[in-house]
């Protein structure tokens, strides 16, 4: 599949309105991390291509802070009519990749890659200083076995960025590989965190094909105020790469909308465990949640269900 197959001919009304209303295609993107097998696995990297392309625009803005401008406006964040890309939610208020990928770059204290030149940056767009910061990085192989890891000691002044150091103490991994970045407080709390998926040549990409199946461990836990949250565990030996949240009806396996999690498209390493809130406040009345169930879609593996 490529960009003609999406494109009708230009042969009657209806296809002319179509190209005038501008389909945007992902050129070589798509093909980037494998042959695509369908519509389904079409869409699943498509939401990884939207997370890299808006996590970057964002960190490119934040690593150039007051020193080359002051302000950033992203154009657009929904389209007006029915497209493939370019906006970070659609009409029905469903998030994709772009959205999640923007939100992690445009936390107010973040730190980030410079991927230009392999920098740890942190980026304090607060009005309070950061002092006393602890960056831990990792480098883990695509099956999630730890490789490296490193600590730098920073302080950041209120609206101002700084480098903190190189992510590459020596040679660089070989294949795809992943670095975290996990940003701490004088207290060992985490402030920030965040993963990056890099490679040697643009081809290693498709080693994301190689990931075995993984089948991850989800409960649904209530506060006292009603509020679900979804924990979720990797007890397995693979990395449960690009893992996506979504509530769905129990009966007809429909998306249900609009709902809201703290974050989205996660990755579990072995043993690793996360709890995601979940928003489900702006549901309409008539749904009734014993009738919804929140599904996790790993890149690779099949998606595991829980009842609300």
């Amino acid at each position: 599949m490529d960009e003609k197959d999406l494109q009708p001919p230009r042969n009657d009304r209806a296809n002319r309105v179509w190209l005038y209303h501008k389909y945007i295609g992902y050129g070589d993107h798509i093909e980037r991390f494998g042959e695509i097998k369908g519509i389904d696995d079409f869409c699943k990297k498509a939401q990884l291509v939207n997370y890299e392309q808006y996590r970057a625009l964002q960190e490119g803005f934040n690593a150039g802070m007051w020193d080359k401008y002051t302000g950033m406006l992203v154009w657009k964040n929904q389209n007006p009519w029915t497209a493939l890309r370019g906006q970070f939610y659609d009409v029905f208020l469903d998030q994709n990749g772009g959205f999640y990928g923007f939100q992690h770059g445009a936390v107010p204290l973040h730190v980030q890659l410079n991927l230009n030149d392999s920098s740890v940056c942190v980026a304090n767009q607060t009005i309070f200083d950061a002092s006393n910061l602890t960056i831990e990085t990792q480098l883990f192989d695509l099956h999630g076995k730890k490789l490296s890891g490193e600590q730098f000691q920073i302080s950041v002044q209120a609206s101002t960025h700084k480098i903190a150091g190189k992510l590459f103490a020596g040679s660089k991994p070989s294949g795809l590989y992943f670095a975290r970045l996990i940003l701490k407080n004088e207290s060992g709390k985490i402030l920030d965190e965040n993963l990056y998926w890099l490679t040697g040549e643009g081809s290693d990409m498709q080693e994301l094909e190689k990931l075995q199946p993984v089948t991850l461990q989800l409960q649904i836990e209530k506060d006292e105020q009603g509020r679900r949250f979804a924990v979720i565990t990797n007890n397995g030996n693979e990395t449960a790469f690009f893992t996506r949240l979504k509530i769905s009806d129990k009966q007809t396996n429909e998306l249900v909308l609009p709902v809201f999690f703290e974050e989205n498209y996660l990755t579990f390493f072995h043993g690793e465990q996360k709890k995601i809130a979940i928003d489900l406040s702006h549901l309409s009345s008539e749904i009734k949640l014993e009738n919804l169930q929140l599904e996790l879609e790993p890149w690779n593996g099949t998606a595991v269900k829980q009842d609300l």
